[in-house]
């Protein structure tokens, strides 16, 4: 269906809608999505459901191989992998991984390819200590900033990212464009003086 006004799409993050890609709402679960954003290539008439929906799964429930958190915009995996469905932020933005199917944006594969250095990061996003560490995650794209997180937590907890052509970004609190001053100087690792 159609998304209210105040929806953001659980992929880029943005509310604005647009004509040409609108935000749409899952009839069942209310996932809000960019139809690009979803690979949604055509809207039903009437009733729209997303791919977990549609596949009769409770969405709620279903988790991700590339990350702790369960539940929003997922696609599935290649032959059902690493628990059939994976989220499309994480999909994205983890280097080792992508879509054989680009277009759709279906076919989650490259989890197992994920670097074990990548794996061994800590978000610092997560509350829990063994969140921290499941799954992989990406490093503030700022210089030699070290803070790394989930793709998916950074999505929640409102960092900048971005899909570019060169290559995906995603910036630390501290770091994002736009951030004041002061806290880009606080992200900033200070050597003592010995």
């Amino acid at each position: 269906g159609t998304a209210p006004d105040d929806a953001s799409c659980a992929v880029c993050g943005e509310e604005d809608s647009f004509e040409d890609n609108p935000i749409v709402l899952c009839d069942r679960c209310d996932l809000a999505v960019h139809q690009n954003c979803y690979g949604v290539h055509r809207l039903p008439q009437g009733e729209w459901l997303c791919d977990p929906c549609a596949a009769g799964e409770t969405t709620s429930t279903l988790g991700c191989p590339g990350c702790p958190r369960k539940g929003g915009a997922l696609k599935r995996t290649r032959d059902g992998e690493w628990g059939g469905w994976a989220h499309v932020v994480c999909t994205l933005f983890l280097p080792e991984t992508g879509f054989l199917e680009p277009e759709a944006l279906d076919r989650a594969a490259g989890f197992d390819l994920i670097h074990p250095d990548r794996k061994k990061l800590k978000c610092h996003l997560c509350d829990d200590a063994g969140d921290r560490v499941c799954g992989g995650k990406i490093q503030c794209t700022h210089g030699r900033c070290q803070k790394a997180f989930h793709p998916t937590c950074g999505m929640a907890h409102g960092l900048t990212m971005q899909i570019t052509d060169e290559g995906n970004i995603g910036y630390c609190a501290a770091h994002a464009p736009g951030a004041p001053a002061k806290a880009r100087a606080q992200g900033r690792r200070r050597k003592s003086k010995a």
